[in-house]
């Protein structure tokens, strides 16, 4: 039995053809090659011949941005995809969540896109690609003393509001604990998410640990209603490498601000080491 892309699929490159004509097509695929059908891809025909995914080539010098277009599948929630995997990250559309991608092939150069095997998900030939840009915002989040604490500290409050300055329509958000920050950061995610937006630059802005022991970027303790310490305020690297990862643009910026965040001590790793790998951003 020979093999065929399904009409979906033959869609979605044409639509590239036809509203990128100039654009490269060098990492273009249907079918697999001889090392996809020695694993399970979705590049393989299936039982009845018909292939489930398709490649297209990042070239966006031509206007083929992928990381624009795959964040337009995840923000539209395309009910014929499966997953995207696109410059080391996949989002399943079970959630549509963008997770680390840690397969041999990092796909920085084509945007990979399964469907499902449905009639529907073969046959729907509707318009893949949106032209319209995602909106790219400048984001900045500052440590802040909780309320009556003694000795406010203006410092970091004061280089928020000057990166504000710097950086066009900068949003800024201050924290006080560890659990602020996340809460934040996972605010920051699911606008993102609703508003077809990423984000261009980031700062983070507060106090890090020097690298003697397993610490990291430093906030408030939490504490419960009798006084029991319930979080530590550390943001260790194990939970930095859990935070969602965001939606960045490909020249993107995450400038950790805090003393010590590049400082390996005898730990063997930094925050900003971290968050590098967990984001994928420089």
């Amino acid at each position: 039995m020979g093999w065929r892309s399904p009409p979906s699929i033959k869609a979605a490159l044409s639509e590239a053809n036809r509203r990128w004509p100039r654009r490269s097509r060098a990492s273009d695929g249907t079918i697999g090659d001889t090392a996809h059908s020695h694993r399970k891809s979705d590049h393989n025909p299936a039982a009845d011949g018909d292939i489930h995914a398709f490649d297209l080539t990042h070239d966006p010098a031509h206007g083929v941005n992928c990381e624009w277009l795959s964040q337009s599948l995840v923000n539209r929630k395309d009910s014929r995809v499966k997953y995207i995997i696109w410059n080391r990250r996949i989002c399943n559309s079970k959630d549509w969540q963008w997770r680390s991608y840690t397969g041999s092939n990092k796909h920085t150069k084509h945007m990979h896109v399964s469907i499902h095997s449905t009639t529907r998900a073969e046959n729907d030939t509707s318009d893949w690609f949106e032209l319209k840009r995602v909106n790219f915002s400048n984001v900045a989040i500052y440590y802040v003393k909780p309320d009556g604490e003694k000795g406010e500290d203006y410092a970091f409050k004061r280089a928020a509001e000057q990166w504000r300055k710097e950086n066009h329509r900068a949003m800024i958000f201050k924290v006080t604990t560890a659990v602020d920050f996340k809460q934040t950061w996972r605010k920051i995610a699911k606008d993102c998410q609703k508003k077809f937006s990423g984000i261009n630059r980031m700062a983070i802005i507060s106090h890090a640990s020097k690298g003697e022991k397993l610490d990291g970027v430093e906030f408030k303790s939490t504490y419960d209603e009798s006084g029991k310490k319930i979080e530590d305020g550390t943001m260790t690297g194990p939970e930095i490498m859990q935070m969602p990862i965001l939606p960045w643009h490909p020249k993107g910026h995450l400038t950790l601000h805090p003393c010590n965040s590049g400082n390996h001590g005898s730990r063997g790793w930094c925050p900003a080491s971290k968050f590098w790998l967990r984001q994928n951003v420089n």
